[in-house]
Formats: structure tokens, sequence, C-alpha cells
């Protein structure tokens, strides 16, 4: 946030947590709303009133994530619901959002992990999630080249949140 912001960068916050939000936006400036990624309706919403805000759109970031560690045969039905929703289903609506908004060309950067690329035990539902966000990266990534816009994923190892807090203890 300080590079953006340092560098006469505008930048438009979108997120489940209001207190979160608010406490980036008011430090930095930044315009917000709050919206589920995996609801593709609110991301819509979301982005149209980010293009109003920006006067256009031409980078759109979707970190979305989660923490499910366990073996598929203790997974439930629900858990792995939740896992592919958070992380493949957030990220291809992004992506479905943000090309439509794209006239002029830009850059979607979409999240992966490390457990999409090597196996790590007790990863199944992530992995899974995550090797579909790389699947579709790699598509979309020929399918926009032509109207210039870029599709890249971001593979990180485990990143110190309070989402892994109990990971790093």
């Amino acid at each position: 946030c300080e590079e953006v912001s340092q560098s006469q960068g505008r930048a438009f916050l979108i997120g489940r947590d209001l207190e979160k939000l608010s406490s980036l936006t008011s430090r930095y400036g930044f315009s917000n709303c709050v919206a589920d990624a995996a609801d593709w309706e609110q991301i819509d919403r979301s982005l149209d009133q980010a293009q109003e805000d920006l006067q256009g759109l031409n980078a759109v970031v979707c970190l979305v994530g989660s923490v499910l560690l366990k073996p598929i045969h203790l997974t439930s039905r629900a858990e792995w619901d939740a896992t592919i929703q958070t992380n493949l289903t957030a990220g291809a609506g992004t992506l479905r959002s943000a090309v439509t908004r794209m006239r002029e060309g830009g850059s979607i950067v979409l999240m992966s992990s490390a457990a999409a690329c090597i196996g790590l035990s007790n990863h199944e539902a992530i992995a899974a999630g995550k090797a579909g966000i790389e699947g579709i990266v790699r598509s979309a990534a020929m399918t926009y080249a032509a109207k210039r816009i870029r599709v890249n994923a971001i593979a990180p190892g485990l990143v110190e949140t309070p989402l892994t807090q109990r990971v790093w203890n």
C-alpha cells in the first residue's frame, strides 16, 4: 500500500471485513466496498463501483485464500465446497468480471499456492483449488492476450497472516 500511495497510484479495495477495509482506506485514502469475492454478482457491482471511482480499470489483484489442512479422507463435502469456492470460484469470478471492464488492456493477478505445484501433506482441497487457478490463468492469458490483458498467478508458500497463525505457532 505504501508504494501505491507514494507513486500517485489509486486503488480501490474490496473485502469482506469492513473494519479491516476502513483501517486501510483511512490510512491511505483509498476507496472501498464490502463484498464476498465468491459471489460473482457482488464482484460485478464492486468492480463497477471501482471503475467509476477510478475513471477506468487497468489492474485487478484477487488476494483470496483459505487454510484447510486436512487429508482428503477427513475433509467433509462442506469443507471441500467452501475451499474450492474461496480459492477457485472467487478467482474465476474476479477474472470474469475484470476482463469485461478492461477496454484498453490491463493486468489481472490471481493467487495460487506452492501447494498447487508440489505435494504438501494435508493440502488436497487447497491444492485442487489453486491448481484450478493456475489452469484458468494459463487459458485466460491466451484468450485475452489479443486484447492486451495480461493474466498471471502468484504462487507463494505459506505467508504469515492471522489466518495462518495457528500453523506458524
